[in-house]
């Protein structure tokens, strides 16, 4: 997922990961020159993220405010903080008008909020059917852009979505950005 998302984010900046799990994109994003922040509700993910870092850097990168134990609902963080957003299969919180509110509101104008929803696999190969098998039997089937567009739009992002070719697979990548806000000239006062 590192490259994927590394080619939607483009220019570097400071980057906030939500749900950022065991850490394998915090890490990539680092080591392709972001900032990264990155935030889960799960203390053991946030463990698992500060060790990765730790043993991937000569020096510890814990606290630099990696692994922060924090709700998307509630982010802790000031306005404009952030130049893009990413989240990996997603969570259904992430669709949550209060979460779409927050990550908008601490994104900076023009700001890019990049989700990868899941993969289209190709072939049919024994294991391309097992892992369909798998993903019907849970309930992990592909999301349709035209069912979420409308929630992005309504919180005001522009919505695109992209397919990215893997080997195996496409990767989904849902790219919602915050409007450019226009410079307002300083009064004459």
């Amino acid at each position: 997922m590192g490259a994927v998302c590394h080619s939607v984010l483009a220019a570097r900046g400071r980057v906030l990961e939500i749900a950022h799990g065991p850490g394998h994109l915090n890490l990539s994003l680092r080591q392709a020159g972001f900032n990264v922040v990155g935030i889960d509700r799960s203390p053991e993910m946030c463990q698992m993220l500060r060790a990765r870092l730790a043993r991937a850097s000569s020096r510890s990168e814990a606290g630099d405010g990696s692994g922060l134990r924090a709700s998307a609902l509630r982010l802790p963080f000031a306005d404009g903080a952030f130049d893009a957003a990413v989240s990996t299969f997603p969570a259904e919180f992430l669709f949550m008008p209060g979460t779409l509110a927050g990550v908008k509101r601490v994104l900076q104008p023009g700001g890019r909020f990049v989700i990868v929803p899941g993969t289209r696999l190709r072939g049919n190969s024994p294991l391309t059917h097992l892992v369909r098998l798998a993903y019907t039997l849970t309930g992990q089937g592909e999301t349709p852009a035209p069912a979420v567009a409308g929630l992005f739009a309504s919180a005001g992002f522009a919505f695109e979505e992209h397919l990215v070719a893997r080997p195996h697979a496409d990767v989904i990548v849902w790219v919602c950005t915050t409007p450019f806000m226009p410079r307002r000239a300083p009064s004459g006062r």
